[in-house]
Parts: C-alpha cells; sequence; structure tokens
C-alpha cells in the first residue's frame, strides 16, 4: 500500500534493482526525466518534489489512479498550487494512460494482442507459440515484446516471466489522430477477417441502423464505456486458470450521412 512519494520512489528502485543488479540511480533517474543528483536528495528527504515533476515521475511509474493521488496528496502543501486538485491530472477512471509518444510506439493491434497473451502463455519461453497463435513472424513478436517493455505495458516478474502491467488502456486525447485512426482501422480489419473464418457460436459481429437525437451522443458514448468494462469483468471472471482465448470486444457508433465541416475527420481521433 502507498504511503508517501518518497516511499514510492525507494521502493520502486529497489525493484529494479533486484530485478537487474546493474541498475542504478542514474538509470532510475533517466526514466523519470531528473537529474541523478536532484533524485538522490529527494530519496534522502534533503530537498522536496516538486508538483509539477510529481505530475510527470507519477506517469513515468505507471502509478494506477489511486496511486496517482496518494502520490502528489503527500507533497507537502505548500510545494503544491493551490488552483489545482489531484483529479485534475486526468479522468482516468480505472485504466492505464498512455502518453502520446508511447501510445504511438505500439499502435500497431499486434501489441494489445501480445500483452493479452501474456496472461494465456509465458513470455518470452513459449515465444513460438504466441507467434504461431497471432499468425505473426517470431521477429516480429520479439520487437513486439521490446516495445511494450520500453513503454513499460510489458514488465518482468520476480520468476523471469513477463506481465503486462495492466490490461485496460485508454488513451489521452493528446494522441496523434493518425495512430489512433491507425490502431482502429486495424482492429476494424482484424473484425472483417473473422467475420470470414470465425464461426458465428465463436463470435458477435451485428449493427443496428438508428435515428437519432444527436444530443444523446455523448451520453451514449459514456454508456459505451460503461458497457465496455461491465463486458471485462464478466469475460474474466472465474479462476485465472480458466483464461483460454483472447478476443477483442470492437464497438462503433458512427454516422451514415456526411457530417459537413471536418472532411475525413482529420482534426479529430
Amino acid at each position: 500500500m502507498l504511503t508517501d512519494y518518497r516511499t514510492v520512489l525507494r521502493e520502486e528502485l529497489a525493484r529494479r534493482t533486484a530485478i537487474n543488479s546493474s541498475y542504478s540511480l542514474r538509470a532510475f533517474a533517466r526514466a523519470l526525466e531528473m537529474a541523478p543528483s536532484a533524485l538522490s536528495e529527494i530519496l534522502n528527504g534533503k530537498r522536496p518534489l516538486s508538483f509539477k515533476k510529481a505530475q510527470i515521475v507519477v506517469k513515468k511509474l505507471c502509478l494506477s489512479p489511486e496511486e496517482q493521488e496518494v502520490f502528489i496528496s503527500s507533497i507537502d502543501g505548500k510545494y503544491r498550487p493551490r488552483a489545482k486538485k489531484v483529479d485534475q491530472l486526468g479522468d482516468l477512471g480505472r485504466d492505464y494512460f498512455l502518453d502520446k509518444d508511447r501510445f504511438s510506439l505500439v499502435a500497431d493491434w499486434y501489441h494489445y494482442s501480445i500483452m493479452g497473451m501474456a496472461e494465456l502463455y509465458e513470455l518470452p519461453e513459449q515465444i513460438e507459440i504466441v507467434a504461431e497463435k497471432l499468425n505473426l513472424p517470431i521477429s516480429k513478436v520479439t520487437d513486439g515484446i521490446e516495445r511494450l517493455k520500453r513503454v513499460g505495458l510489458l514488465v518482468f516478474t520476480d520468476d523471469g516471466v513477463l506481465k503486462y502491467v495492466d490490461p485496460v488502456t485508454r488513451h489521452n486525447s493528446e494522441i496523434p489522430s493518425e495512430a489512433l485512426r491507425k490502431h482502429n482501422r486495424e482492429i476494424i480489419y482484424k473484425a472483417l477477417e473473422s467475420l470470414d473464418n470465425t464461426p458465428r457460436t465463436k463470435r458477435d459481429i451485428t449493427s443496428m441502423t438508428i435515428s437519432i437525437n444527436s444530443k444523446n451522443i455523448g451520453k451514449a458514448k459514456e454508456k459505451i464505456a460503461e458497457f465496455k468494462k461491465e463486458m471485462y469483468t464478466l469475460l474474466k471472471s472465474g479462476a485465472d486458470d480458466c483464461l483460454d482465448k483472447l478476443y477483442n470486444l470492437n464497438i462503433n457508433l458512427f454516422p451514415l450521412e456526411n457530417i459537413g465541416g471536418n472532411k475525413g475527420g482529420k482534426d479529430e481521433n
């Protein structure tokens, strides 16, 4: 359980050092985008962590929303701007936060599939099985694993097995629209492949056309977000050893008529 930001930093440094004995404070500082001397003084209680720097650190450490709140709240009040509150760090819900640079690196569909496969198979030991299941060259899976490790979405456990940090990701609105469109486009293509190759008993690809009150779009998107979380909980229910397949839940809500003023949606995600 988190207590204060210094404890979090010390424990994280110790965890990384235990995994890699050559991991140094200098490497940790580089990962947090801090000067080694500044980090050393913070860890030893000789200087405080600023609110601005804390906002960067919580994302670099891949902390959950609840952990971010505890971390930020532990900063001495005089070092925090009075006009800002912890909840202004972003409405992240319970999702893992990906900034625009990290998402751009893993926008291809197979990165998320590799993350899911890490729960079904032991990586990297069973990488050949994962490559076969995803119909990908082993080299592509290997490269994908390295990118996921680089952005912090896959980490080594004490047993030397790769596991994802959190299977649910939500993308910041700052993500370049082309990267997000590329990802969604590839997922839709995978759905088309499944339409032709997967028995109906193993999939559900349906749709309905509705005349709507467009003022309700915002509420509809909120309901869709809630539904996805409910489906995630349902489909993951049961003992861990009961998980045996990798699926994608893809929901589309879009206009069938021409929406003027933004051809191609180039300035939106």
